[in-house]
């Protein structure tokens, strides 16, 4: 008896020190990977969209665009009209209308060319100069006043408004030859009207000869709001003169009685 239960204790020995080892499953081991490489290859095949590919591309020109001259003006008695290839029109207190070109064009300030506003000095043009407040929603415009702009700002200008030779540095008109002048002769009561433009050239008109002329212009800055300036026709004859330019008034030495004034140089509004 005690030989059979020893040899049953050897026996559960043996069967306690046996361990026993799982088989891996192949089977779900080749599963997982090829789980993990279909996921892999999915991803990749995904389109990545930047937020770039779905901006419109249509959106409306903000108000917010600085100097936008383009759209409806208004004030109480005038309202003025300018498209984006630079068409122009006033109506109510004044009806006129023609084209413009970009002169100077720098911060909130653009200067401009108006053909057609005053037909009578043989088509020149008449420079203006736009003052505009930080979101385009006000402009003063030259001697005219002050105009607000009705709606939203949609277009800008395009690039055949603006002349081939555009100053973009800003400017103190006040004490700069670019734009419109006016010379009243007090003696003879004729008036002279001079255009100096950004590309060198120049036009004037007398209505004492009733002819417009052109030829070119160079300026050279001197000490004290004083100014050398040859004027050269295309005809070939030359002048050159020392002037005073101060706030806006062009004197030429010895001819004080002959002022030249520039065009009205608006405050912001």
């Amino acid at each position: 008896m005690k030989r059979i239960i020893f040899v049953l204790f050897m026996l559960l020995l043996a069967s306690c020190g046996r361990t026993t080892t799982p088989e891996e499953s192949t089977e779900s081991s080749h599963s997982m990977q090829a789980t993990s490489m279909t996921t892999s290859e999915t991803i990749s095949e995904i389109p990545i969209t930047s937020s770039s590919d779905t901006t419109e591309t249509n959106e409306l020109i903000p108000a917010e665009t600085s100097a936008n001259i383009v759209g409806t003006w208004t004030q109480e008695n005038l309202t003025l009209t300018v498209d984006d290839q630079g068409h122009w029109q006033l109506t109510d207190g004044i009806t006129s209308q023609g084209s413009l070109k970009v002169a100077v064009d720098n911060g909130n300030v653009k200067m401009v060319k108006l053909y057609g506003f005053n037909v009578s000095i043989d088509s020149i043009g008449n420079y203006f100069i736009a003052h505009f407040n930080h979101d385009s929603s006000k402009m003063t415009f030259g001697y005219l006043g002050t105009f607000s702009r009705q709606g939203t700002a949609e277009h800008t200008l395009a690039d055949s408004a603006y002349m081939e030779i555009v100053e973009h540095e800003p400017i103190d008109f006040n004490h700069s030859l670019l734009g419109t002048w006016t010379m009243k002769n007090k003696e003879y009561d004729f008036q002279n009207v001079w255009n100096y433009n950004p590309d060198g050239t120049f036009e004037v008109y007398s209505d004492g000869k009733g002819e417009a002329m052109t030829g070119v212009y160079q300026v050279e800055y001197l000490e004290n709001d004083r100014i050398r300036l040859t004027i050269t026709y295309d005809g070939g004859e030359s002048h050159t003169s020392d002037y005073l330019l101060r706030d806006g008034t062009l004197t030429e030495e010895g001819f004080e009685w002959a002022a030249q004034i520039r065009n009205t140089v608006p405050n912001a509004p």
